[in-house]
């Protein structure tokens, strides 16, 4: 399993559409499974940008864990596009996401690891969130994603020099801007 994160320290500037459109593209032109899974801990809107198969969020799905245990089990939890893209959605309600830490994020990502060969993972704008780490200590690639300005190339240098900074050198090397 591959595990691509999707980030940038600026809000605004197209990582969750850009999560989903690289799910959407991997999906439909892969043979395999392909899920996207809401790590933003601010109520994120991935889960609004595809048809709604299911209420079930990343909290229900940590909660359930402990019964999934074949792929059926976890398609539950997933509403699935027609191009084959599976999402799992965050909270509506930020107190519930925000309450979840980079270990529960952690298990996440290991129970979609079973299940698919491709996860991206859509993140909020607060490398410094629990949540965030959680997800960048699970990764194998990030795509640090910027506004086409001035400023966009400032928070993405600002983002990979953090993350190069803090223990994630290994995911500044292969970075895709």
């Amino acid at each position: 399993c591959r595990k691509i994160v999707f980030i940038s320290r600026k809000g605004g500037v197209g990582k969750t559409s850009t999560c989903l459109l690289a799910g959407h593209t991997f999906a439909s032109h892969r043979g395999d499974r392909v899920v996207a899974l809401d790590g933003n801990p601010d109520a994120g809107t991935l889960g609004h940008r595809v048809r709604r198969e299911t209420a079930a969020t990343v909290t229900s799905l940590l909660d359930d864990a402990d019964r999934i245990a074949r792929y059926a089990d976890i398609r539950g939890y997933t509403s699935q596009s027609p191009t084959r893209l599976e999402v799992i959605a965050a909270d509506d309600d930020p107190r519930l996401t925000e309450a979840l830490d980079g270990e529960q994020f952690r298990r996440a990502i290991t129970l979609l690891e079973r299940h698919y060969n491709l996860v991206c993972l859509d993140t909020g704008t607060g490398v410094l969130d629990s949540a965030t780490r959680g997800i960048l200590d699970a990764a194998d690639q990030i795509v640090v994603v910027i506004a086409p300005s001035l400023d966009g190339a400032r928070a993405a240098s600002s983002t990979l020099d953090w993350l190069e900074q803090n223990g994630y050198q290994r995911l500044v090397h292969g970075a895709v801007g």
